[in-house]
């Protein structure tokens, strides 16, 4: 498991990573996802707690139908809301999921980055954890499994359990017809952004500025790490020394202009107040 101590290493160790998979875009995506703490496990927010699988589910639909029960117009406070315009089976409940993720809201989608250095940020940004070592996980995600080599048994599950949907509107038809608090497979998902009101469209701000895509868990698969499902075949996990947190953080600050404000704009504070009641409602 490599230990990353500088930037520079961070940058080629993900170049060679990248030379690996010959970076085709056409094949394989690269998604990255980093935490402060090593100790920390890839679970979707809604899971991290003592909540059965039942109860999980349950306060799900809860999150969903009072999200959707404080939505005036499309407008959650004052956070204007992206919603598809041809709203067909699920496509509705798919637009909310993202932005409510990006909302703070407990959700099951967990999100990644297209940026490796996005998911590096999050991994050293809290000075709390300067000291302590953090991790960034690559995880090639792959386009048509079909395509994939290995071992066959491997990729016959991939065909079988996973699917990859990527922005465009032919994957809006497919996202219509899935359930996203009851998907059949480990899905890869990233819808195209709509920015119209960029001030006030917080959760999509949020979600550009981060190059987010989500992957999504079935219901029997929710309280496993992602590392420990089939997606974890795939994964890497890169070690970011605690010690040299703050020189990385303070490298990537002054190359990249890395800052809080533009990769999580605040929430205001009235759409802070419904969502605060919108979660105390689900859990009561």
């Amino acid at each position: 498991m490599t230990r990353i101590k500088s930037l520079d290493q961070y940058k080629n160790y993900i170049d060679s990573i990248k030379q690996k998979y010959n970076y085709d875009w056409s094949n394989i995506h690269l998604l990255y996802r980093g935490h402060s703490l090593d100790s920390y496990e890839i679970l979707p927010t809604i899971a991290r707690g003592s909540l059965t699988t039942s109860e999980i589910l349950n306060l799900e639909n809860r999150l969903l139908e009072g999200l959707k029960n404080q939505i005036s117009g499309n407008l959650l406070g004052s956070v204007n809301l992206h919603l598809p315009a041809n709203n067909t089976g699920y496509l509705e409940d798919w637009y909310l999921q993202f932005q409510a993720r990006h909302l703070e809201i407990p959700s099951r989608l967990i999100d990644w980055s297209m940026n490796e250095f996005t998911a590096l940020f999050f991994a050293i940004n809290n000075n709390k954890h300067f000291g302590i070592d953090g991790h960034v996980w690559v995880y090639p995600s792959i386009i048509n499994p079909s395509n994939a080599k290995g071992d066959p048994n491997l990729i016959e599950r991939l065909n079988n359990e996973y699917l990859h949907l990527n922005a465009g509107e032919h994957h809006k038809n497919v996202l219509s017809m899935i359930n996203p608090l009851n998907p059949d497979k480990i899905t890869v998902v990233h819808n195209s952004y709509i920015l119209e009101n960029w001030s006030s469209q917080i959760g999509e701000r949020r979600r550009a500025s981060q190059n987010g895509k989500f992957i999504v868990k079935p219901n029997n698969q929710i309280l496993s790490p992602l590392n420990k499902n089939l997606i974890g075949h795939f994964m890497e996990k890169i070690i970011i020394d605690g010690k040299s947190k703050k020189s990385i953080f303070s490298h990537l600050l002054n190359q990249y202009n890395f800052e809080d404000e533009r990769i999580l704009p605040p929430i205001p504070e009235d759409t802070k107040l419904i969502i605060e009641k919108i979660i105390r409602d689900s859990k009561s």
